[in-house]
C-alpha cells in the first residue's frame, strides 16, 4: 500500500551557519579551534543546488503521494531578515545553557528556539495538508511563532 503523505524539508541556507558565514566566532568572540569552510556564498549556493536537485527528484512522486514541503532554506533567510534572533551569526556552543537570542548552538545546528520555529512551520504545513489536524501531534506553544522571538509578542 505505501505512504499516502510525505513530509519533505529542504536544506537551510548553509551560508548563514557559523561554520560558513565568514565569521567563525563563538558567543565570546573567540575564533573557532578549527578553520572551517567559512564561505557564505558557497554555503548558500551549495544548499540551493541541493534543494533544486531535491525538487527535481520529487517531481516523480507528486502523482503518487501528497507531498508536504517545508522550505527551511526560506525560513532561515526569513529569521535573519526579520531579526528574529539577536544573534544569528555566532554560535552559542553546545555546553552553554539555552539562550533564545541565538539561532545556532554550534557550527551548524539550530538552538532549541530555532528548532521550535521550524517545528511550528512543519505543523502548519501538516495541518494544511489533506489530513485532519487531529491526526497530528498537538501544536507547538505560542513560542512557535516568529513574533515571540522577535520581541513582538504581547
Amino acid at each position: 500500500m505505501g505512504a499516502k503523505h510525505l513530509l519533505v524539508m529542504n536544506l537551510p541556507n548553509l551560508g548563514l551557519t557559523p561554520m560558513m558565514n565568514g565569521r567563525n566566532l563563538d558567543k565570546n568572540g573567540q575564533g573557532l579551534r578549527y578553520r572551517l569552510v567559512d564561505n557564505p556564498i558557497g554555503g548558500a549556493e551549495m544548499a540551493a543546488a541541493f534543494n533544486q536537485s531535491l525538487r527535481h527528484v520529487l517531481v516523480g512522486y507528486r502523482q503518487a503521494v501528497n507531498l508536504i514541503e517545508v522550505d527551511v532554506f526560506g525560513l532561515t533567510n526569513q529569521f535573519v531578515a526579520d531579526g528574529v534572533f539577536d544573534n544569528a551569526i555566532h554560535m552559542l556552543m553546545v555546553n552553554q545553557p539555552t539562550d533564545e537570542t541565538y539561532m545556532f548552538w554550534d557550527t551548524h545546528h539550530p538552538t532549541d528556539d530555532a528548532h521550535r520555529l521550524i517545528a511550528g512551520a512543519v505543523y502548519r504545513a501538516l495541518t494544511r495538508a489533506d489530513q485532519p489536524a487531529a491526526s497530528f501531534p498537538t501544536a507547538p506553544d505560542d513560542r512557535g511563532e516568529f513574533e515571540y522571538l522577535a520581541g513582538r509578542h504581547p
